[in-house]
């Protein structure tokens, strides 16, 4: 059987006018295959990422649904029209995701729970002399 990311480039190379339809597993696989291609390659093309967390964001439009992955603390936010009194217009911001931060309780125990520790970055790199005004990370 075909990899799911041989799958997902065939989908890629079908022409605009043929639709397919992808069961919810599909979907969730190719996403999770191309967030994990995309830090793959990160990791391999020689940018020093010691100090970098990973974050990223995809949506995926289909049968007027919309599917979204974020890892990290990155957010989507949808921008809809809003109509006014005044026969104008506005806009309101929805959001599509959900930080994945650990100052969010369920993701610091969700992460605590898979073995991970949770500590700022003055605490894994202190200021020299540990007169380190800005110990802890903002939220």
């Amino acid at each position: 059987m075909e990899s799911k990311r041989e799958q997902k480039r065939f989908i890629d190379k079908l022409p605009a006018s043929e639709s397919i339809s992808l069961s919810v597993d599909d979907i969730h696989s190719s996403l999770l295959d191309a967030h994990v291609e995309v830090n793959e390659e990160l990791r391999g093309s020689g940018i020093d990422d010691a100090h970098s967390g990973t974050t990223s964001v995809s949506v995926y439009l289909h049968d007027n649904r919309i599917t979204v992955s974020n890892v990290g603390d990155s957010r989507i936010v949808l921008g809809t029209g809003t109509p006014s009194s005044s026969g104008g217009g506005g806009i309101q911001a929805v959001p599509l995701s959900r930080d994945h931060t650990p100052y969010r309780s369920d993701e610091s125990a969700r992460c605590t729970m898979m073995g991970a520790r949770i500590l700022s970055f003055g605490q894994i790199n202190p200021a020299p002399g540990g007169d380190d005004d800005d110990v802890e990370d903002p939220p």
